[in-house]
């Protein structure tokens, strides 16, 4: 059995009743951790249900750059393949890393980038064929809201000749 840190635990609990009436859905709190009972069957309208919940639309995509005219190039190669909506160039980034087993420093541009995270594949193939980092960083959070007027631009502005949405 898995051991867990004591203390409250947030968890959703899905019925039949629940998947016909999303509206239901809701956290329940536990006194305590502990290690879930075997699923006794598998109900796919549920875990459906659950994906749809638990994974965000939208996605912001950060890479970080040995340069500014690097950076941009990145931000421009996805925004003229329509992959992301919007790339931001934080210049000034001190990063301190692991690198080949020392400790290591750079000065370094971060580059923020919307997008839906079924491109997500794509932004990350494209990043790490056009970086010039052996290992380069992209990583991706959800993004969990924000305003519909921004979150409907991103996907205008992802669609390209109407066929992307």
């Amino acid at each position: 059995m898995t051991q867990h840190p004591p203390g409250p635990s947030v968890g959703l609990l899905l019925t039949d009743q629940d998947v016909s009436q999303p509206d239901r859905l809701r956290p329940t709190e536990h006194s305590s951790r502990q290690e879930a009972p075997p699923a006794t069957g598998t109900n796919p309208r549920a875990i459906a249900l659950l994906l749809e919940v638990a994974m965000p639309e939208y996605a912001l995509v950060l890479v970080t750059a040995p340069s500014v005219e690097e950076a941009e190039s990145l931000g421009r190669l996805l925004l003229d393949r329509r992959l992301v909506a919007c790339a931001n160039l934080v210049p000034g980034l001190t990063s301190l890393f692991w690198w080949e087993g020392k400790l290591d420093r750079a000065e370094e541009v971060l580059v923020l980038m919307k997008t839906r995270q079924e491109l997500l594949p794509q932004v990350t193939q494209a990043v790490v064929e056009a970086h010039s980092y052996e290992v380069c960083e992209v990583i991706a959070l959800p993004i969990v809201g924000g305003s519909e007027a921004y979150l409907r631009w991103i996907d205008e502005s992802l669609r390209q000749d109407g066929c992307r949405a």
